[in-house]
C-alpha cells in the first residue's frame, strides 16, 4: 500500500468514526483542571481512538511515522485558556485530574508550564497512561493505553543513546 492510500485509507477510518472526535478527557477531568487552574478551559480538539479503531488506524500506518501498534486506546483532548487569567501558577497533582490509582513517572514544572507523566501499574506491567502538558494558552491531556512497557523502554534506551533527540526519535509520534 502506498503512503498516499495508507493516508487517505487512514482519514476515511477518521471521518466514518466521527464519535471519535468527541473526546472531552475522562469524566470530571476538564472540570478537576478549571478547579486547579482558577480558569476556565474551552475545549478545541479532542480524538478517542478505542480498541476497535486503535488496531485499524494502526494498520493503515507506517511504523516509522506513527506507530500505533501495541496501543489497544488512545485518548488526546486540547483545550485553549486564556494567557495571564486564573490563579497564581501552581504544580498540578494527580489528586487533581480525578485519576485514582496513578503514579507519578516525571514531574516538570518552569513558571506556569507544567508537564506532568502518570503511570497506572497493573500485573507488573504498564497497560495505562496519562499525560499532561500545561502552557499559558493550552493545556493538552492524552490517555495511552495498551502495551506501554515496550515503549517506555524503547524511549528511555533512546534517550541515553540520543538524550532527548534520541528520546523524541524512539517515540511512535512523528517529529
Amino acid at each position: 500500500m502506498t503512503q498516499h492510500a495508507r493516508i487517505a485509507a487512514t482519514a476515511v477510518v477518521f471521518l466514518a468514526a466521527t464519535a471519535c472526535f468527541t473526546y472531552h478527557g475522562p469524566r470530571g477531568t476538564q472540570t478537576a483542571l478549571e478547579r486547579s487552574l482558577g480558569v476556565e478551559l474551552h475545549r478545541d480538539v479532542g480524538i478517542k481512538l478505542g480498541p476497535i479503531s486503535t488496531p485499524i488506524v494502526a494498520s493503515f500506518l507506517d511504523r516509522d511515522t506513527l506507530d500505533l501498534h501495541g496501543l489497544t486506546s488512545i485518548g488526546v483532548v486540547v483545550f485553549e485558556r486564556e494567557p495571564g487569567h486564573g490563579r497564581a501558577p501552581h504544580k498540578i497533582e494527580p489528586s487533581d485530574l480525578g485519576l485514582t490509582g496513578y503514579k507519578t513517572m516525571i514531574s516538570t514544572r518552569d513558571g506556569d508550564e507544567q508537564v506532568l507523566i502518570l503511570v497506572k501499574p497493573r500485573d507488573g506491567s504498564i497497560h495505562d497512561m496519562a499525560l499532561l502538558t500545561v502552557d499559558a494558552d493550552e493545556v493538552v491531556f492524552a490517555r495511552l493505553t495498551g502495551h506501554l512497557d515496550e515503549l517506555l523502554a524503547k524511549a528511555m534506551d533512546e534517550a541515553e543513546a540520543g538524550h532527548v533527540r534520541g528520546a523524541r526519535a524512539a517515540v511512535p509520534f512523528a517529529n
